[in-house]
């Protein structure tokens, strides 16, 4: 991210595997579980930049929650910043 300011760009699109998402065959692998857990740790080490930063949400990761509960990862973040 910080190359991009460097570089000179005016926006990031981040593209997605923002957390680690949660299934089957990844759940023993997680740093933490849990949706909420995971975008806190987000909210902890993403890069703090001085330009805007657009999220797109793809399959993987923040996918498996969308598919399975219907849940917009992106939107419940910025929800969850605001608490």
């Amino acid at each position: 991210m910080h190359r991009a300011v460097d570089a000179g760009a005016s926006c990031i699109f981040d593209t997605g595997n923002w957390i680690d998402g949660e299934t089957s065959f990844n759940r023993y692998d997680l740093e933490v579980s849990g949706l909420a857990n995971q975008v806190n740790v987000l909210a902890q080490r993403y890069p703090k930049v001085r330009i805007p930063t657009y999220a797109v949400t793809g399959d993987d990761h923040e996918g498996w929650y969308i598919k399975r509960e219907g849940i917009d990862v992106g939107r419940f973040r910025s929800r969850a910043s605001r608490c």
